[in-house]
C-alpha cells in the first residue's frame, strides 16, 4: 500500500459551533471515484470542532492509503460532516467540499 501525508488547515469562522464535526479527505481518480479516504475527527481529535475559536488556525493531519493499484491523474477533495447524521457542512461559498487547488499524479509503488 502506498500513502501519502495531507496537512490540512482550517480557519474558524465567526460564531462558533456546538457541533462536533468529523473531517473527510478523498483522493478521486479522473473518473472520479474514490482511491483513498481518510475520516477522522479534526487534529486525531486533539482539537474537535466545539472547541474551535473564531479567527484560529487548525493544522489537522490525514495520513492517505492507497489500497488500490490506480495510476494517473487524481484531485483530493475535503470537508466536514455531522458524523451522527453523514450530513456535509457547506462552505462558504455553498459547496458540500473543497478541491484542492493542487492535482496529484499517482505512480505506482517502487519494488
Amino acid at each position: 500500500d502506498q500513502s501519502l501525508p495531507i496537512t490540512l488547515y482550517w480557519r474558524a469562522l465567526e460564531g462558533a459551533t456546538n457541533a462536533d464535526y468529523t473531517v473527510f479527505t478523498h483522493v478521486l481518480a479522473a473518473d472520479g471515484h474514490l482511491i483513498a479516504q481518510h475520516d477522522g475527527p479534526p487534529a486525531g481529535g486533539a482539537r474537535p470542532t466545539p472547541g474551535w475559536l473564531p479567527g484560529e488556525i487548525i493544522a489537522d493531519r490525514h495520513d492517505m492509503t492507497f489500497r488500490e493499484t490506480y495510476t494517473g491523474p487524481a484531485t483530493i477533495e475535503v470537508g466536514l460532516y455531522d458524523a451522527a447524521t453523514l450530513e456535509r457542512v457547506p462552505t462558504v461559498t455553498g459547496e458540500t467540499r473543497a478541491l484542492l487547488p493542487s492535482s496529484l499524479d499517482v505512480q505506482p509503488p517502487d519494488r
